[in-house]
């Protein structure tokens, strides 16, 4: 199979710090730094959730404090608010919205990985989310005048609405297939924004007070939704390792930031599943089950000529799967050997200088003490490159 590898580019810095912070705190699990767990982020297409059942209430103030929306900077704002005024044109949603003069800023949540900002647009409330590459404008036409509504849920695990009058503070916990989330939501000027952090597919949110539930439908699709920042082409959903990892990534109970941005590269079939395994010009993803969940595992490309170690995926049943890089383009590599503890080895699977294997049963490698045994050759045979590397960066 023929993969069309992305230029390499380094990885932003912000995206590099965001990605070291998910390593470090670790998610739903017990924190081990050098193990990479799965990241809290998003995926670039917003469809509409069906399935999805939002069951808001507000707390009392003295258990909800209110999240206040921080002091944002304009120019950045605006820069993401020009984004969704072209999205709105490019996507033909132009006659739904007024002129971009009249949008006005009220408050934003997010960084440069996943943004949100809550605006008026001749005073309709909507909000205009982006990430590096995709941004997305929720219907002002959505928002009703009264009451309690989500206008905008995304993959990215953005909950988005209005509330009423006086509402100053809104507590959110999520349940359902892909786990549980709590978050408290930022609120100004009559809206809500959260990041909940969770696919909210098949996710029931409340707000846990003693109120009676007041349940609310899933809001309607966005009125647009552009990858106005494409960093590579088309993603190959055709064929079958592309439409695993598309429906993969998309089931994924962490949300995948900009999905569309990674193409697979190989499959590594294990007891409890299928592991799939994509790539970006800077980032590595695999995606699949673990135990009742799908969860996706990022983990940034090391800029090095070596052979580097990237991923250690715990499978479930005790099993791991390690995966990493052929930093040297010069290198045309057939075939990849790994040497574990204890004399056995196994052949990597190998696809556009990425290599992944099911470690040995019985073997289990520490990231912090650990080193493999790596053995590269050719299509003839031949020795390209050996070595011990250790999986510590």
């Amino acid at each position: 199979m023929n993969i069309d590898i992305p230029p390499r580019r380094a990885l932003p810095a912000d995206l590099r710090e965001h990605l070291r912070a998910e390593f470090e705190q670790g998610v739903d699990e017990r924190p081990r730094r050098p193990v990479r767990v799965p990241v809290v982020a998003a995926a670039a297409a917003v469809v509409l959730l069906a399935g999805t059942v939002f069951v808001l209430r507000q707390m009392p103030d003295a258990e909800t404090p209110a999240a206040v929306p921080p002091a944002f900077d304009p120019v950045t704002v605006n820069i993401a608010l020009d984004r969704c005024w072209n999205a709105v044109r490019d996507g033909g949603a132009a006659d739904r919205f007024p002129d971009r003069s009249r949008w006005t800023p009220s408050f934003s949540v997010g960084d440069a990985q996943l943004g949100v900002v809550a605006a008026r647009a001749d005073g309709r409330p909507f909000f205009c989310q982006t990430t590096p590459t995709t941004a997305t404008v929720s219907d002002p036409a959505a928002a009703p005048d009264t009451g309690v509504a989500a206008v905008l849920a995304s993959r990215e695990g953005v909950v988005a609405g209005v509330l009423d009058a006086g509402r100053d503070a809104l507590s959110l916990e999520g349940k359902g297939v892909h786990g549980s989330a709590a978050v408290t939501a930022v609120v100004g000027d009559r809206m809500f924004v959260a990041l909940t952090g969770i696919n909210p597919t098949g996710t029931t949110f409340t707000s846990g007070d003693k109120a009676v539930d007041q349940p609310l439908a899933a809001p309607p699709p966005p009125a647009a939704a552009v990858r106005d920042h494409p960093d590579g082409p088309a993603p190959d959903r055709a064929s079958e390792t592309g439409r695993m990892l598309g429906d993969c990534l998309s089931r994924s109970a962490n949300p995948v930031l900009d999905p569309d941005s990674y193409q697979p590269v190989l499959t590594i079939a294990h007891p409890g599943g299928t592991l799939v395994i994509g790539r970006t010009a800077s980032t590595l993803a695999a995606c699949g089950p673990k135990g009742a969940v799908v969860r996706t595992t990022i983990a940034p490309l090391v800029e090095s000529g070596a052979v580097m170690p990237d991923l250690l995926v715990d499978v479930g049943g005790g099993r791991q799967v390690l995966g990493g890089e052929i930093g040297d383009s010069s290198m045309v590599v057939a075939t990849a050997e790994l040497g574990f503890a204890g004399g056995q080895t196994r052949q990597a699977a190998v696809a556009g200088r990425i290599f992944a294997v099911l470690v040995p049963e019985g073997v289990h490698l520490d990231p912090e003490s650990s080193a493999v045994h790596v053995v590269l050759r050719g299509a003839n045979g031949g020795v390209l490159l050996e070595g011990d590397w250790a999986l510590r960066r």
